[in-house]
């Protein structure tokens, strides 16, 4: 079972000794605005970017993205990405098409705040 958006967020309160009413208030959310997640709710990506601000997170670890696609599909996928890269990067990728979906997601997660931090260096100069 995944961990829900608001598991993360109730995870983060706890580590930083703060009430998710707490939370609300000082983000201006109305109250029990993050508890509706809790009952399959939705929340903003504009809120999420505040949550991750606050508690100075990558948006992506409070985001929970399911999806399967079955065997043939996910192949082709692969097959797709090694194809439209440069040839020196297959190895790279068939070391990453054999790791587990746990190790996949932790790359994935490492090399998106990776870009983020890039592309704000850059706009930002």
């Amino acid at each position: 079972m995944s961990t829900t958006t608001y598991e993360k967020i109730e995870k983060l309160c706890k580590e930083h000794g703060i009430a998710i009413t707490k939370l609300e208030a000082e983000l201006g959310f109305g109250r029990g605005s993050i508890g509706k997640l809790k009952k399959g709710g939705s929340c903003s990506a504009d809120r999420l970017a505040k949550i991750a601000d606050y508690f100075h997170v990558p948006l992506e670890e409070l985001r929970v993205v399911t999806f399967k696609l079955n065997q043939d599909a996910y192949q082709k996928m692969m097959d797709n990405i090694r194809d439209s890269i440069a040839p020196g990067l297959s190895d790279v990728t068939n070391m990453y098409i054999s790791l587990s979906e746990q190790d996949r997601r932790e790359i994935y997660t490492l090399m998106k705040t990776k870009m983020e931090k890039y592309v704000k260096k850059e706009l930002l100069g």
